[in-house]
């Protein structure tokens, strides 16, 4: 059985369709959006959080001998 694995954004959206159907697909999508986010959202709340600790765990802190420059004390 041959499948056709070539699936590209062209595939997918095509171009020359009508406004309407332009329209009812962005809906659709945005609606598919919406319950995937409402479904997950705990687990989307988890995931940033983590990433937002993990990024402030990597910002130097107002002080750090290390940052010179950003310290806000004078030497």
């Amino acid at each position: 059985m041959d499948i056709d694995t070539d699936c590209t954004i062209e595939t997918l959206f095509p171009t020359g369709i009508p406004d309407e159907a332009a329209y009812i697909l962005c809906e659709v999508m945005r609606e598919l959006s919406f319950i995937c986010e409402s479904r997950y959202y705990v687990h989307l709340k988890r995931y940033h959080d983590a990433r937002r600790a993990l990024f402030q765990a990597e910002q130097p802190q107002p002080g750090d001998d290390h940052h010179p420059w950003i310290s806000r004390r004078s030497k």
